[in-house]
């Protein structure tokens, strides 16, 4: 689409700053800027290095927090934008990232415990 002779995409992948940290996003409408997704991976990448994909994952579930399958178009924007690996990977809306952010760091914390296992003491008998 375009207007006066400007291309207009549909979606646009925006740096954003989100617990003074920046954050690839992309808007969650078409032509509207005013909602934003951005994926797990950089949930995780940037907030939470030391815990797998998978855990993340699970946390977000555990706050019913919603994750988004993007469209062909959203996963295009992402790549152009030097985004990688991002086919299919699931969306997380950016408010609830900063609204939920004590409690996901809250979960992350406990969740580290359980991935690593707990060294056993030697018994003495």
């Amino acid at each position: 689409m375009t207007m006066g002779g400007t291309p207009y995409k549909p979606y646009e992948v925006v740096k954003k700053p989100i617990e003074n940290k920046t954050i690839y996003c992309i808007n969650k409408t078409p032509y509207r800027n005013t909602e934003y997704l951005m994926t797990i991976q950089d949930l995780k990448d940037v907030f939470f290095p030391y815990i797998s994909l998978e855990v993340c994952r699970r946390v977000l579930n555990a706050l019913d927090i919603n994750l988004f399958i993007g469209n062909s178009l959203q996963y295009q924007a992402l790549l152009e934008a030097g985004r990688a690996n991002v086919d299919k990977m699931p969306l997380v809306q950016v408010v609830d990232v900063m609204q939920f952010m004590p409690q996901l760091q809250y979960m992350v914390r406990g969740q580290i415990g359980q991935e690593t296992p707990a060294n056993k003491r030697a018994r003495i008998s």
